[in-house]
């Protein structure tokens, strides 16, 4: 890197990085090729005065094959103040020197902001405009970034370098950068920590809830297939000896037996009825909180 000229960071992106998803949008083939072309292509421009040298950082999931094709087609000059970083390689510590910091719908713009560094976000093409509600509101912080919104307007802000240090920007910067990435107090670490250590609690009480849960549910589902099938068994035996006393006409017996007959046979179908009613609902309370814990 050469000492007496300014550099340029470029936070590179995929081409369809932070493009929505949604089926109901209906654009699955919409990209921000334009946009990153049109960017890189006014870089390129800004190379060509002599006076920036440009540190391209990938994301780190993106593919890099393009950009050393892309890089064959420059000439000797310009890939000599061009240079293509890992996209492993800590972000933080590429802002602390770089001049101006380029990017499009990442989280270092705001350690960039932070930083109190020149910051060029770009915002234009038709698929910026059409995603526009989709996207953190970079455009809307104009007070303490640059917003693009041509590559010209990219180079001009390059070229003039203008950073607002007046307290009033610095403790917008600041609000900005907490209401998005927290606190900025020496203490995220430790706040990654305790929240892993509150997930990992959750997970063990929720686990164990679930175990007992699922043993409880074992064990009903046991108690009710075993006793509705002992209440069938009874019915259906009581049911023949009601038949066959009644077919056999040798075998006399009073009216009052057939009653107390009669009556063990409604009660084993109302046991049974009463059975498969209780396994029905814990069934559907073991659905809903199956659904609530997903």
């Amino acid at each position: 890197l050469a000492l007496f000229k300014k550099k340029i960071l470029y936070l590179s992106y995929d081409k369809r990085a932070y493009m929505p998803e949604s089926e109901e949008l209906g654009h699955h083939q919409l990209s921000w090729t334009k946009l990153r072309d049109e960017t890189e292509k006014a870089l390129i421009d800004l190379i060509d005065l002599g006076e920036y040298q440009l540190i391209i950082k990938p994301h780190p999931q993106q593919d890099i094959s393009g950009y050393h094709l892309w890089l064959k087609s420059l000439t000797q000059s310009q890939r000599k103040d061009i240079f293509l970083v890992p996209g492993q390689f800590d972000t933080r510590q590429l802002i602390i020197n770089a001049d101006v910091v380029v990017g499009f719908q990442t989280t270092a713009i705001f350690e960039a902001m932070i930083m109190n560094k020149n910051v060029i976000y770009t915002f234009w093409s038709d698929e910026v405009f059409m995603f526009e509600n989709y996207l953190i509101p970079f455009h809307q912080y104009t007070d303490v970034i640059n917003c693009a919104e041509s590559p010209d307007e990219l180079k001009q802000y390059v070229i003039n370098d203008q950073i607002s240090k007046d307290n009033q920007s610095l403790n917008k910067q600041r609000s900005i950068f907490e209401e998005h990435l927290g606190a900025i107090d020496g203490c995220c670490t430790q706040r990654v920590l305790d929240s892993l250590a509150r997930i990992v609690m959750e997970y063990r009480r929720d686990a164990r809830r679930n175990r007992a849960l699922q043993d409880f549910d074992r064990r009903v589902k046991t108690f009710q297939i075993q006793t509705i099938f002992k209440s069938k068994v009874k019915l259906w035996i009581w049911i023949f000896i009601h038949f066959f006393m009644r077919t056999v006409t040798c075998f006399a017996v009073h009216s009052l037996v057939f009653s107390k007959i009669k009556h063990k046979i409604d009660r084993h179908r109302n046991r049974i009825a009463e059975l498969q009613l209780a396994k029905t609902i814990i069934a559907r309370r073991w659905q809903m909180h199956t659904q609530e814990r997903r």
